[in-house]
């Protein structure tokens, strides 16, 4: 035990490292902390730990062990018999971790059991287990998943819509929890050993922010505490912790504790140090860092506060073209009536409210209606949902849905509530089409014009094309009590002339700058092309010539030469002049039918 102890305190005497401290800056590590071989110091403290856990020195063997546990930054373990030097536990032989690990469990739980616990009242695990950068607090209605750029994109449009209408309140905040509404830390934990580790009492703790009172009681809020969770060998998992709170007020999330193999009390702070600061010359030479940044909640009473859900959440799997029914269910658990609810979902989702009067199961109804847009591919306003909630009232409200587009959907629907009452229009049958028409149309702007922003669309494409129809073809399948429909789109009437070949001429030979980028010109070239081959610059041939009749002649050459008879259609194509008191083009086609004999 005497070289071990004097092998220890000459590796632990290092000579000074005179080094710039813009090399400590680089590396991200203190000019004080000492790295060395791990295989070296193990090989010196594992043993001398043990002898002292023979000889009765179990506080001096537990703070050995638990010093042996460094914990990795997740580099995989060097397969070699002689480890590499480095500073981290990736470079520790294979399955070390849990021999130390327990080690440390038999000495500590005998420690506890023979000795006075406040000799090791300073003791503290060499390593965390909270990645606090991505430990987030997340809020009742809070998605989990969809990007964050989906809901900023749901939000600009209600207020575009809002402001159409001459309004100019705005949202309010979000980021608030309600009294006695739960609310969640979801707590990021990674396990930087190499063996499966458990952590009981898993909890958080809290402080109100503006009480300077540390110790200052916080037994309003009500915090969920996990008996216990295990973490396999390098294992990365997002745990949720709850969080109630009966008044308002304001918190700060500081600490997640828990015990460390049911042993060792354990806290760690959930603070995340703050940006580097560069405005000044001296933050710039001397590292200069932002207050850190807390987890922070403000919790508000409900005045008002809508709840919706699906009725029946499961994952749909529908055909092209299916209508399918779901239900929403609304509650208002605000303390305030709400008299206005609006839906804003995505430019491709095909939602309505009820069912369409006058309709049979395949949808199609028995009046007549007249098509009246504004050719355009805006996207489709809010809907406005038509009734109220008083307070603590619930509903169900049934929704068609259309699905068109095939592979994968998602469903991203923001929802804005308020107290005052507006009027409110239903859309029509015809309206619901040509939203599944926009949809089309989109789907292939964004193949054939990749380059192109899809919120530039409406401003350089029109909905209708001038010589295209559109067939809506349903279908049902009565057995299965399922149906839909499916818009064909893009079928042309009348022949192309190349409208925009001039301009396109045009484009390709002016004499504008040249990038030096090679990307930015080969978009340009794309666009191009992809103008060219598109339907707005179709090149057709003027005369169509059909043969009616017969379509097949029968002649026996034997008996010599003979005359048939038959016709044949000629349909020009050939746009007229337009007709500038209408502002409409006349019709373009012109059909004659000619006969002739065929010489056989």
């Amino acid at each position: 035990m005497f070289f071990l102890r004097r092998a220890h305190e000459l590796y632990n005497d290092r000579p000074q490292k005179s080094l710039s401290p813009s090399f400590w800056e680089s590396e991200g590590q203190s000019p004080l902390e000492m790295h060395g071989i791990d295989a070296i110091m193990s090989g010196i403290e594992h043993p001398l730990g043990r002898l002292s856990y023979t000889t009765g020195d179990v506080a001096s063997a537990v703070r050995f062990f638990l010093g042996l546990l460094r914990g990795s930054t997740g580099k995989p373990l060097h397969a070699s018999s002689f480890p590499s030097t480095g500073s981290d536990g990736g470079n520790k032989l294979p399955d070390t971790d849990k021999v130390y690990l327990d080690d440390f469990r038999v000495a500590y739980a005998h420690f506890k059991e023979t000795s006075p616990e406040s000799k090791l009242n300073d003791l503290k695990l060499p390593f965390t287990f909270c990645l606090t950068r991505q430990t987030r607090l997340r809020l009742s209605g809070d998605m989990q998943d969809g990007p964050s750029g989906v809901w900023n994109s749901r939000e600009e449009r209600w207020r575009t819509f809002y402001k159409s209408l001459g309004h100019k309140e705005g949202l309010s905040a979000s980021g608030k929890a309600s009294v006695n509404e739960v609310f969640w830390v979801d707590l990021v934990l990674r396990n930087p050993l190499n063996t499966e580790i458990n952590l009981s009492n898993l909890t958080v703790t809290m402080q109100e922010s503006n009480v300077n009172d540390l110790s200052a009681s916080t037994s309003f809020v009500e915090v969920e505490v996990i008996n216990d969770i295990a973490l396999a060998a390098k294992e990365s998992r997002t745990v949720p912790i709850s969080i109630q709170s009966s008044r308002a007020t304001s918190l700060v999330i500081t600490h997640a504790t828990y015990d460390f193999l049911s042993l060792l009390p354990s806290a760690e702070s959930l603070a995340s140090r703050g940006r580097r600061l560069h405005d000044t010359a001296a933050q710039r030479l001397q590292p200069t860092y932002a207050p850190d940044v807390k987890i922070k909640v403000e919790i508000e009473d409900i005045d008002h506060k809508l709840l919706v859900d699906f009725v029946d959440d499961e994952q749909l799997v529908l055909a092209q073209g299916e209508r399918k029914e779901l239900k929403f269910w609304f509650s208002n658990s605000g303390g305030r009536p709400i008299k206005e609810i609006w839906m804003i979902a995505g430019p491709e989702d095909e939602i309505w409210f009820g069912q369409d009067e006058g309709s049979d199961d395949t949808g199609i109804t028995a009046s007549t209606e007249v098509i009246q847009s504004h050719n355009s591919l805006e996207p489709r306003k809010p809907l406005r949902i038509p009734f109220d909630l008083n307070p603590s009232e619930t509903t169900e409200y049934p929704i068609q849905l259309h699905a068109e587009a095939i592979g994968n959907q998602e469903l991203h629907l923001l929802f804005v509530y308020r107290e005052i009452r507006r009027s409110i229009s239903r859309p029509s049958t015809l309206d619901l089409i040509c939203q599944s028409k926009r949809s089309v149309i989109i789907r292939g702007l964004s193949e054939s014009h990749p380059h192109i922003p899809r919120e530039s669309y409406p401003r350089i494409f029109p909905l209708y094309h001038p010589e295209s129809i559109d067939f809506i073809v349903f279908w049902e399948i009565p057995s299965q009590q399922r149906s839909g429909y499916i818009v064909v789109s893009g079928l042309s009437l009348g022949a192309g002339h190349a409208a925009l070949g001039s301009i396109i001429e045009e484009a390709e030979n002016a004499k504008v700058k040249r990038s030096i980028y090679a990307e930015t010109q080969r978009e340009k070239e794309e666009i191009l092309d992809a103008i060219r081959n598109s339907e707005w610059n179709t090149e057709m041939n003027p005369t169509v010539l059909v043969l009616q009749e017969p379509t097949t002649t029968h002649h026996d050459f034997g008996h010599g030469f003979g005359l048939s008879l038959g016709s044949m259609q000629i349909r020009t194509q050939i746009l007229r002049e337009p007709n500038f008191t209408t502002d409409r083009f006349q019709q373009p086609l012109t059909i004659m039918e000619v006969s002739y004999h065929l010489l056989t």
